[in-house]
């Protein structure tokens, strides 16, 4: 990168064309990178084409700037998860949300199950797979048409255009997940997962296991 294309932010967006060339210089220095491998958590990840490469810069006013295959379509996977944390925020409050879901740090991997046995209150965040899916849950709507039909246009104006469901992704991810369930240890830890938006009853009496963990408050059985 030259002197000239640096830039040190000051807290204004630069000018147009000055965005323009930092886009083009990015592009061109890291369009070689073939560092990393494809995701293989499901096989249509595994199945894109590496070399596939685009960058898209987009300001507050809606004004984009692109370089590369910035209009080849791509799943967003988890990335996702901000977004509708956002969604869900403006409808039920940010507060709400966090008070559903939670809001503390795992440490585990992003699909461990293990994050909300071990909570306390089956709480965990909604950057980990099982508060993402616990935040989608508050998505209004009386059937599983209109609340994904909400979800769709919600990540469509964040996006600009409208967005969606990859039928082979979705196909491919969901085959997958059955697998992983089906490989899931059968122990007799009490799990106080969300039931689902709105709650019917208090969290911790959620337990979906007729013999709870010794460990749970509301345990019926050791």
């Amino acid at each position: 990168m030259t002197a000239e294309a640096t830039y040190v932010s000051t807290g204004q967006l630069p000018p147009a064309e000055r965005v323009r060339r930092l886009v083009d210089i990015a592009y061109e220095r890291f369009r070689g990178n073939a560092d990393g491998a494809l995701s293989d958590v499901y096989p249509s990840l595994a199945a894109v084409a590496p070399d596939t490469f685009g960058i898209c810069v987009a300001n507050t006013s809606g004004a984009t700037v692109a370089a590369g295959d910035s209009e080849v379509e791509f799943t967003i996977m988890s990335v996702a998860k901000p977004f509708v944390l956002a969604l869900m925020g403006g409808v039920h409050t940010p507060e709400r949300v966090l008070e559903f879901v939670g809001g503390n740090a795992t440490g585990r991997r992003f699909n461990a199950v293990s994050a909300i046995e071990d909570a306390p209150d089956g709480r965990t965040n909604p950057m980990v797979n099982p508060g993402a899916i616990a935040t989608a849950s508050m998505t209004p709507g009386s059937t599983t048409e209109e609340k994904w039909e909400l979800l769709r246009q919600g990540l469509s104006r964040f996006a600009g255009r409208e967005l969606s469901l990859d039928d082979e992704v979705f196909a491919s991810a969901s085959a997958a997940n059955a697998v992983s369930q089906r490989r899931q240890p059968r122990d007799r830890r009490c799990y106080t997962v969300a039931a689902g938006w709105p709650p019917t009853r208090a969290r911790p009496s959620t337990c979906t296991r007729v013999k709870a963990h010794s460990r749970c408050p509301h345990a019926t059985s050791p």
